[in-house]
C-alpha cells in the first residue's frame, strides 16, 4: 500500500485570545491533527468549538500562541509575514462563506485580482479569468458584479478566484453556508469535481451533510480533536 504524504500538520497547537481587561480565552487547547496530499477532508464541528481558529492556522492566516504549523514539512510558525503570504497565494486557495468578492469590480476582475502580485500581464490575466469562469458555468456573467449575481454564482467567482493561482489546496469555510440546498449540492459537486483533479480541499463546516461528502472527517471539540469523532 502505498504510504500517504502529510501535506499539512498541526503539532499540540495552541491559541490564545486576549480579550478585553485581559481575560483569556483559549480557542485551540492543544490540538494535533494530519492531512494528507490529495484528499478530500472535513473539519467538522458546533460553533465556539476552535475549527475557525484551526482554519486560520491551517490556512497559514493566523500563528499558533504555542505549538507548531507544517507545509509541506516546513514549520511555517517561524515564517515571517511577507513569506506567510507568498505561501499562501501559491498553495491555498481560499473559499469564504461570505463570497469575500469586491462588489464594484466584475467577475473577472475579482477572479484575477490574486495574479496582481505575481506580475502577471494584464491580457493573460484576464484569459485566464475567463477560461475558469466559463469552465464554471459562468461564461455568461463575466462582466457582471456579484450584486447583479444569485449567491450560487457569487460562491462559483470565489471558487474561481480560488483557482486562478493553480494552487494544490483548497481550503472552503463554510463554502455553502449562504446558499440553498439545490445550490449548495452544486457548490459541493465543483468541490469534489476539483478532488478527482488532484486537488486537496479541506471543509471547515458544521454541517454533518456537508462533511458526508468528504472521506474523512475531522471533529473538533472544546478546542482539540474528539476522540470520538475519528482518526487525525
Amino acid at each position: 500500500m502505498k504510504k500517504r504524504r502529510v501535506l499539512m500538520e498541526l503539532r499540540d497547537v495552541w491559541r490564545t485570545y486576549t480579550l478585553r481587561k485581559g481575560t483569556e480565552v483559549n480557542a485551540l487547547r492543544g490540538l494535533s491533527l494530519k492531512i494528507y496530499q490529495g484528499e478530500m477532508v472535513a473539519i467538522i464541528g458546533p460553533s465556539g468549538s476552535g475549527k475557525s481558529s484551526a482554519m486560520y492556522i491551517i490556512g497559514a492566516l493566523d500563528k499558533p500562541t504555542k505549538g507548531k504549523a507544517f507545509l509541506k514539512g516546513q514549520d511555517i510558525t517561524r515564517f515571517h509575514q511577507n513569506h506567510l503570504a507568498m505561501m499562501r497565494r501559491r498553495e491555498i486557495g481560499f473559499v469564504f462563506q461570505s463570497y469575500n468578492l469586491i462588489p464594484e469590480y466584475t467577475a473577472v476582475q475579482n477572479v484575477w485580482m490574486p495574479l496582481l502580485f505575481e506580475d502577471v500581464p494584464k491580457d493573460e490575466r484576464e484569459a485566464r479569468a475567463k477560461k475558469i469562469l466559463t469552465d464554471l458555468g459562468l461564461g455568461h456573467r463575466l462582466d457582471h458584479k456579484p450584486p447583479e449575481m444569485s449567491g450560487g454564482e457569487q460562491q462559483r467567482v470565489a471558487i474561481a478566484r480560488a483557482l486562478i493561482n493553480n494552487p494544490k489546496v483548497i481550503l472552503g469555510d463554510e463554502p455553502t453556508g449562504n446558499v440553498d440546498t439545490k445550490t449548495g449540492e452544486e457548490i459541493i459537486a465543483i468541490l469534489k469535481k476539483l478532488h478527482k483533479k488532484g486537488k486537496t480541499v479541506i471543509l471547515v463546516t458544521h454541517d454533518p451533510r456537508i462533511a458526508s461528502h468528504c472521506q474523512r472527517k475531522i471533529h473538533i471539540i472544546d478546542g482539540k480533536v474528539s476522540q470520538k469523532g475519528g482518526k487525525k
